[in-house]
């Protein structure tokens, strides 16, 4: 369950490095990008062995698969002529639109990771603060942040959930 994202964080790493020396994508964006998700992976690594479970989000899986397009376009990486049907859209870059989505992405990057780096810290404090024999789920609806107490599932284990709009990847 750890690995798998973290496989797929490094190719994805990996490939975004491999093209600053092609001059596709800027050196700044992908050492943003590498901060970033090294990071929440360490944070989220914390987290697990504190029995905080920091759950992905929409947020992240948006900025994944913005982030796989524009890596998909830069590697294609080729100017095109592209019209649809009877509408002429003229010669579009795909460099330029993958830079596009990668600085996009990069957006939701860092929101996510604010909002990780915060709801980290409310879990701790509620793991501290917790009534014994329960569960404190952190969760996030729409643009507020609730806490309600649930049964446990263990008696000696107790967790903390945590869900923001992660990155974690959705392969279930």
């Amino acid at each position: 369950k750890f690995l798998d994202p973290l496989a797929d964080k490094l190719i994805v790493m990996a490939t975004l490095v491999w093209m600053v020396p092609m001059g596709r994508i800027p050196e700044w964006a992908v050492a943003l990008l590498l901060a970033r998700e090294l990071s929440i992976t360490g944070l989220r690594s914390i987290a697990s062995s504190e029995g905080v479970v920091i759950a992905a989000g929409e947020g992240g899986k948006s900025k994944t698969a913005l982030q796989m397009i524009g890596i998909i376009a830069l590697i294609v990486g080729y100017p095109y002529h592209l019209s649809l049907g009877p509408l002429d859209l003229g010669v579009v870059d795909l460099v330029v639109v993958g830079r596009t989505l990668v600085y996009i992405s990069l957006v939701f990057s860092i929101t996510s990771a604010f909002q990780y780096v915060g709801l980290f810290s409310e879990a701790v404090d509620a793991k501290r603060r917790r009534v014994p024999r329960q569960h404190v789920v952190v969760a996030r609806e729409t643009d507020e942040r609730r806490a309600e107490l649930v049964q446990p599932a263990t008696r000696d284990r107790r967790r903390v959930v945590v869900g923001v709009g992660g990155d974690e990847d959705d392969h279930g």
